[in-house]
């Protein structure tokens, strides 16, 4: 086999020189002694005569044509030696790539059918990683909110003897712009006297400023009634923690109850039985509640004692007046929109 880029002539055009040499020597002899007249004259050729046109076509046909059979076949026989060549050399390329593929263990296909698995793999991982993190942040979020409920159930049933064992809850600082309200000024005897309903309702509206005289008159004759005292002082504490949180009463409007809706929570309707009297259904203003008492255990303790007092009164109405419609102005006081927004915010009408 002749190496790439080798120039030296090669079997085939050797064995083709050859060969032609050999057959034009045979014909130049024949052609010699034809034209000579010797051994390869014709029989009955005159002596001396010269051969014809047609035997010297003869002789130069029967040289040439050979010759260059030789030489075609010389040259096919080198075609073949050099397309030998190139079928070698790429089954040595193809080999060597085939070695560098079982060297590496993958070859270009595998590998891309592994990273292709590994990807989809990744992929659905990740997918389950998400929905598993979903279902537990959402079952979070429902034990947060069942326990909420529970604790506000369970402060509205034991919370008499919660207060049996410690104190009224820690005043909170009072809010920019609340007025300063008469309960830290010595408290005068209890009055033998029943207290008008009116100052009732007035006080549990509470003074709106610094000079509303009239609203600290009501405040004043209010506080001489123990179980009064003990309604707005625990609707003073949550009112100030909300107006410090922005939650002022007065810009509320709650939806109004009837009279037979509160008489029906009086005689002890609680849940979804006592709904109606929920009117404050803002849901920003409640989500705002909802949080204070999640993140603030002093405003949560304030608003079970409120919501205590604040059925007290409730309670006292009926039994006093009847089905007086001062139950309704009551409601629509400060401390009634209060107490409607922190039981809703408490789940108690859930």
């Amino acid at each position: 086999m002749r190496a790439p880029g080798r120039k030296t002539p090669d079997f085939a055009t050797l064995a083709a020189g050859v060969a032609s040499a050999l057959w034009l020597a045979a014909v130049g002899a024949y052609a010699l002694g034809l034209f000579s007249g010797g051994a390869g004259a014709q029989p009955g050729a005159h002596p001396g005569a010269h051969p014809g046109a047609l035997s010297v076509a003869l002789v130069l046909l029967a040289g040439a044509v050979p010759v260059a059979l030789f030489l075609a076949m010389g040259a096919l026989a080198r075609r073949a030696g050099a397309l030998g060549d190139e079928v070698a050399a790429l089954r040595a390329a193809l080999g060597a790539r085939e070695g560098t593929g079982v060297e590496n263990g993958l070859t270009p296909a595998m590998a891309r059918t592994a990273t292709e698995a590994a990807r989809a793999a990744a992929a659905e991982t990740a997918k389950a990683l998400s929905a598993r993190l979903d279902r537990i942040e959402a079952a979070l979020g429902e034990t947060r909110e069942g326990v909420a409920a529970i604790c506000a159930l369970a402060g509205r049933e034991a919370s008499g003897a919660r207060a049996a064992k410690k104190t009224e809850p820690q005043r909170p600082e009072a809010a920019v712009g609340q007025p300063a309200l008469p309960f830290s000024e010595p408290s005068e005897r209890p009055s033998a006297q029943p207290i008008a309903w009116a100052d009732i309702v007035r006080a549990l509206d509470f003074p709106r400023s610094d000079q509303d005289a009239e609203g600290f008159a009501a405040m004043r004759a209010a506080l001489r009634d123990p179980e009064m005292a003990k309604a707005l002082q625990a609707a003073e504490d949550v009112l100030t923690i909300l107006a410090a949180d922005g939650l002022h009463m007065e810009d509320l409007r709650p939806d109004p109850a009837s009279l037979a809706a509160w008489r029906a929570y009086a005689e002890g309707a609680r849940g979804a039985a006592a709904a109606a009297i929920g009117g404050v259904r803002d849901p920003a203003a409640v989500e705002a509640a909802h949080a204070r008492i999640r993140r603030d255990p002093i405003f949560r303790d304030a608003g079970l004692v409120f919501v205590r007092r604040w059925n007290g009164v409730v309670a006292r109405v009926f039994r006093e007046l009847g089905d007086d419609p001062v139950m309704l102005e009551i409601a629509d006081t400060r401390s009634g929109r209060a107490f409607m927004l922190v039981a809703r915010a408490m789940g108690a009408f859930d």
